[in-house]
């Protein structure tokens, strides 16, 4: 329970959505207006853009799957990325998958999260978190309710020009240190390795380097319950590779003046 509540203050802080509604909703109660005015995603001007399409698009998906599945492999499944655990389940033959490859993985993270923040959708669960529709749902699909969503602050669409989803540039070094622990907690847990995290999952930690749960959020194969489990030994060992680097890095800048 105090992890789901504390899943749901995060989501209070990182959503773009008007907060007084997100708030409002929380609690039980409707707000349909498209600007209270007075909160600051609605006073600092944040662009917001209907969200029916996108509540379609997702409700769709997660009905398909029989609402069994949580918010990253939801994401994974409309942009098309496979992994051992998608092929495995045979997830790659619905008629979701893929549906919406014309967006990043990132942004149908963000548009699920939102939704759900908002009321559209719910986050059922707390050991494993699931999506699932509601009656809010409903009313939006049946034209009663509008669907207002924030807008999020980075590209959202993959032009003809941008690349999708290249082999990242990763540190070799850090790279290894995480297959490390993640065969130390799937030793201890009798799993396979990439039950814990797929290959693709420790290269975009080792490129990107996030330094936050919301940060490691972001990367693809990576849910809230994963990181609930074992974010922070993933987040320990990223932090001190990064000093690590950093201290090397200003070691060798000192020995240059």
């Amino acid at each position: 329970v105090a992890i789901r509540k504390l899943q749901d203050m995060v989501g209070f802080c990182e959503t773009h959505a008007c907060r007084r509604a997100v708030l409002l909703t929380y609690f039980g109660e409707g707000y349909h207006e498209p600007n209270c005015g007075g909160c600051d995603n609605c006073a600092s001007g944040r662009k917001t853009m209907d969200g029916m399409e996108v509540l379609k698009t997702i409700t769709t998906c997660a009905l398909e799957l029989s609402e069994n599945y949580g918010v990253s492999y939801l994401a994974d499944i409309l942009s098309g990325s496979v992994d051992e655990k998608i092929s495995g389940n045979g997830h790659d033959k619905l008629a979701c998958f893929g549906i919406g490859k014309q967006h990043r993985r990132r942004q149908w993270l963000f548009w699920i999260r939102e939704l759900i923040y908002c009321g559209y959708l719910t986050s059922f669960g707390m050991k494993y978190p699931v999506v699932r529709s509601n009656a809010r749902t409903r009313e939006a699909l049946d034209g009663k309710i509008p669907v207002m969503i924030g807008e999020p602050d980075f590209q959202a669409v993959l032009t003809p020009g941008s690349v999708r989803e290249e082999e990242p540039v990763y540190s070799a070094n850090l790279y290894e240190i995480l297959r490390d622990i993640r065969k130390t907690i799937a030793d201890d847990e009798d799993v396979p390795p990439f039950q814990i995290f797929p290959n693709r999952t420790l290269k975009e930690m080792a490129t990107r380097l996030p330094r936050s749960r919301g940060e490691l959020l972001t990367i693809y194969g990576v849910g809230e319950h994963k990181v609930s489990r074992y974010g922070v030994q993933f987040l320990d060992a990223i932090t001190a590779y990064a000093d690590h680097r950093q201290t090397i890095v200003m070691k060798a800048h000192k020995a240059r003046l």
